[in-house]
């Protein structure tokens, strides 16, 4: 299972994202491959957060537009929502204390959390993930292992 940051889904569905050219066809490919593509709550909400931010994009997109571009993602048959699971909670402490995370990073352990939680490599342009022992992690456009 794949399990996609808030950076990659950005990438894929705000065509003013820099990365926006390379990672929708990243993202079409990896709905459609083999592997399942997970997506959290967190995720999820993070995406709709930055995707409609006018501080982050000239032309944010509108919470409509937002919310009809990641449903759809969600109806494809090879999508999961990634639910916290029991003893989370522990994970991101002790993920924050193995990684000294703190401020910013508290979400990412949270992130990192869940991907393991569900067994799955988590997907992300952000190599902060690399500081989370025990995590599987790529960035997107990395060949495969």
């Amino acid at each position: 299972m794949l399990a996609l940051d808030v950076n990659v889904l950005v990438g894929a569905l705000h065509r003013g994202s820099p990365g926006h050219t390379t990672l929708r066809p990243w993202l079409e490919r990896a709905v459609d491959g083999e592997e399942v593509v997970g997506i959290s709550d967190a995720v999820l909400t993070g995406t709709l957060r930055v995707v409609t931010h006018p501080r982050v994009f000239t032309t944010p997109a509108t919470v409509p537009e937002a919310a009809a571009s990641i449903s759809n993602l969600l109806r494809h048959p090879n999508v999961r929502t990634l639910r916290t699971l029991a003893g989370h909670w522990q994970l991101v402490l002790d993920l924050c204390e193995r990684a000294g995370a703190t401020g910013n990073l508290v979400a990412d352990a949270a992130h990192a959390a869940t991907a393991m939680q569900h067994g799955a490599t988590l997907i992300s342009d952000d190599a902060d993930f690399a500081r989370f022992p025990g995590l599987a992690w790529r960035r997107p456009l990395d060949p495969r292992p």
